[in-house]
C-alpha cells in the first residue's frame, strides 16, 4: 500500500495507521485502569510506552516520509535495522507484560477463592451451632413438657387404682 505512487492510497495506509495506534493506546490505558495496584506493572507499561513511542516516531517521521517518497531501499535497510530491533524489544516487553498480568490474575483469583473457602466455613459453622441449638433446645422442652406429663400420668394411674393417700407429686 505505502509502496503505491498515488498519494491517495498512500494517506488512507496512513489514516489505518493512526487509527490502530489509538486503538492500541485505548486498549492499553484500560489494561493500566485494571493494574493501577501493581507498581511494576505499571512502571513496564511505562517501558513500553517509551519504546513504543520512539517506535511510533522513527516510523512516522523517517519510514513512513522515506515510502512516500518512493525511497523504498533506504526505507528497506531502515526497517531491517532500527525498526525491527525495536519491535523485536516492544514485542518482548509486552510478553514480560502479559506474564506480570497472569501473575497479578492469579494472585487475586487464589485469594478469592480463599474468601470463598472462608466464607462457606463461616456459613457452616454457622449452620453446625444452630442444628446444636435447636438439638438443645427440643431437649429443654421435651423435658420441660414430658416430666410434668409423667407426673399427671402417675398420679392419674395412682388415683385410679384408687390410692388417694398421696398428696405431693413431683412436677
Amino acid at each position: 500500500m505505502l509502496v503505491s505512487t498515488e498519494r491517495s492510497e498512500q494517506d488512507k495506509f496512513l489514516q489505518k495507521i493512526k487509527a490502530l495506534t489509538t486503538e492500541k493506546d485505548n486498549v492499553r490505558s484500560d489494561i493500566v485502569s485494571l493494574s493501577i495496584d501493581n507498581k511494576e506493572v505499571e512502571s513496564k507499561f511505562t517501558d513500553l510506552d517509551k519504546s513504543q513511542s520512539e517506535l511510533s516516531h522513527i516510523r512516522d517521521e523517517q519510514f513512513i516520509p522515506l515510502l512516500f517518497s518512493g525511497k523504498q531501499n533506504e526505507a528497506k535497510t531502515l526497517l531491517i535495522g532500527t525498526i525491527d530491533k525495536k519491535f523485536v524489544t516492544s514485542g518482548e516487553m509486552v510478553l514480560d507484560l502479559i506474564n506480570d498480568v497472569q501473575k497479578t490474575a492469579d494472585g487475586h483469583l487464589a485469594r478469592a477463592n480463599n474468601e470463598v473457602v472462608k466464607a462457606i466455613t463461616f456459613f457452616a459453622l454457622i449452620g453446625i451451632f444452630a442444628i446444636l441449638i435447636v438439638i438443645a433446645l427440643i431437649i429443654i422442652l421435651n423435658r420441660m413438657i414430658a416430666r410434668p406429663l409423667v407426673a399427671i400420668s402417675s398420679a392419674a394411674r395412682l388415683i385410679a387404682s384408687g390410692d388417694l393417700t398421696k398428696t405431693n407429686f413431683n412436677m
